[in-house]
């Protein structure tokens, strides 16, 4: 029922807050793995607490269910699943050719199952990976080409999310998404719901917009 809110670069702090809005505990950011708040590159939350994850690799557990610092500060491999059976990890195993591998490991640090995934074109950065209470992992990428010299335009830029089962990492779809124009920096562009639906902030020249994304047979 909190609100938790990352100041990786102010104060270097996570401020949680209750459901009236008060303040009701602060906890700092570095701290074990994580030596200084620029490194923080994610925040989740899972039944056994809240994490943060260092340079795209192991996360941290900083507070515990009930919101208060964990002074042991211990580390898992990747980012927890939603319902915190299993922690997730991404990375390009080719860019060029638009493929990435994800794996789920358990909470000994065992690989569960390990999947390719392959997106339509050149992966630019990755831009999600997530889960839901439903069973589903999602892995968001931003796609395109660079167009020639000198100005290294992007190209046929796109936002696309494909779906796995978080029982075996099977592949379950795939949703195309337009792509921010504007040069603006989103820390988080992409995120799941609890039901499997996908929120993507995009930046536009007169604005910015939220839109809730379904995959089909959701």
């Amino acid at each position: 029922g909190q609100i938790a809110v990352l100041d990786r670069l102010g104060n270097g702090e996570v401020l949680l807050y209750g459901q009236s809005g008060a303040l009701e505990n602060t906890v700092p950011v570095s701290g074990g793995a994580i030596t200084e708040g620029g490194g923080v590159t994610g925040m989740f939350a899972a039944p056994a607490g809240l994490y943060l994850e260092r340079e795209h690799t192991e996360v941290v557990r900083v507070a515990g269910p009930d919101g208060k610092a964990d002074p042991d500060r211990p580390s898992d491999p990747g980012r927890p699943t939603r319902d915190g059976k299993l922690f997730l990890q991404a990375l390009r195993a080719d860019a060029a050719a638009g493929k990435a591998i994800v794996r789920a490991f358990d909470h000994d640090g065992q690989v569960v199952w390990q999947r390719a995934v392959t997106f339509p074109q050149t992966i630019l950065h990755l831009l999600m990976l997530d889960s839901d209470l439903r069973g589903h992992v999602f892995l968001g990428a931003l796609t395109g080409r660079e167009g020639p010299a000198p100005a290294h335009a992007i190209e046929e830029a796109a936002v696309v999310v494909v779906r796995l089962g978080q029982a075996d990492g099977a592949g379950q779809g795939s949703l195309k998404l337009p792509a921010s124009s504007q040069p603006e920096e989103v820390y988080r562009e992409l995120a799941a719901t609890d039901e499997g639906e996908v929120l993507h902030m995009l930046v536009e020249e007169d604005g910015t917009s939220v839109t809730k994304y379904a995959f089909p047979n959701n």
